[in-house]
Parts: structure tokens; C-alpha cells; sequence
């Protein structure tokens, strides 16, 4: 059985050795974090944000910030979805850690750093099984209004989330 958390990285140092631009944006030569936010209403979002954040900033990695997902009251066939820098400010965050919306990192950064043909999702699992990250709602719809449909999938097991312990970080960084 996979989970259906879906966590995507993109190593830009993996296909070129230095920092480049592309189209005047720099491109991060330690990599990207991308995250689907599908698991649950605002509350579990702002959770699964805040863990985002920290698991990027511990890899030294760049976070895309994705849209919030928002269901309807009532029975509809879809999510909407709201871009991140419409509820909140991302200048403060930058404070913090490298951050970008991902409609800019997907619009600016994606066709050369994470074309498709070379696109990699990571979920939780034993080995062999098989992870459907697209599969249903919100994650279909949300990777749909990117554009995005994974060529493979990366199945991982035995590996958790705090990159504060040192194995922990270097296996990540080894993805």
C-alpha cells in the first residue's frame, strides 16, 4: 500500500553543475520541493505548509508554494484553488527560507529544469507498489492546473520527514 502524499523534487545541479538563469529567474542549483497540499481542509494544509517548509529548508532546497485547495459547502464536482500569495505575503517567508510560487516556478523554471519526460514524484511505500498520484480528488485536479503528469514514480520506505538527524538529510539529498 503507497500513501498518497506526493512529494516532488526537482535537482536543477543534477542537470547542470552551476547556478544558471533561465529566462532571468536563477535557478537553485540545490534543488526544489514540491507538494500537492491534498490532505484535508485549511487547517491540514497550513500543517502540511509548515512541515513543507521545514523539510525544504532542512534539505537546503527550494519550496514551491502551491495554490490552498478549497472545497465547496455543498456537493460539486471539483476544488477550486487559491494561489498562495493571494492569502498570504511570500516576501516574509523569504526571510526565512527560499520560496516561489509554484505557479512561477511551473510557468518560469519547469520547462527547462523539470521538463516533461523527466518528471518524479516520491510516496510512501513498500517496494514495488504502486503509487497513483494523480489518482481522485484534490490530486488530480491540483496537478492538472500545473500541467503536470508524472513519467515516474519513486517509491520510498524507512526514510521520515526531520531532516535534523544528519542520516535522515543525506538520504533525502541522495533522491
Amino acid at each position: 500500500m503507497t500513501s498518497s502524499l506526493a512529494v516532488v523534487f526537482c535537482r536543477a545541479g543534477i542537470l547542470w553543475g552551476s547556478l544558471l538563469t533561465v529566462l532571468s529567474w536563477e535557478v537553485d542549483p540545490n534543488g526544489y520541493v514540491l507538494y500537492c497540499p491534498c490532505m484535508g481542509r485549511f487547517g491540514n494544509q497550513a500543517d502540511h505548509f509548515l512541515g513543507a517548509l521545514s523539510f525544504a529548508h532542512g534539505l537546503n532546497r527550494t519550496l514551491a508554494l502551491p495554490p490552498w485547495i478549497v472545497y465547496p459547502s455543498r456537493p460539486v464536482a471539483t476544488s477550486s484553488h487559491i494561489l498562495f500569495k493571494k492569502w498570504f505575503q511570500v516576501s516574509p517567508l523569504k526571510e526565512y527560507h527560499r520560496v516561489l510560487p509554484m505557479e512561477d516556478f511551473m510557468d518560469k523554471l519547469a520547462p527547462e529544469i523539470w521538463p516533461p519526460g523527466k518528471r518524479y514524484g516520491f510516496c510512501y511505500g513498500t517496494s514495488g507498489a504502486e503509487c497513483h498520484m494523480k489518482q481522485g480528488n484534490p490530486f488530480g485536479p491540483f496537478w492538472n492546473r500545473f500541467s503536470v503528469d508524472f513519467d515516474k514514480s519513486v517509491t520510498y520506505q524507512n526514510l521520515h520527514y526531520s531532516t535534523n538527524d544528519p542520516w535522515a538529510r543525506d538520504q533525502w539529498n541522495r533522491k
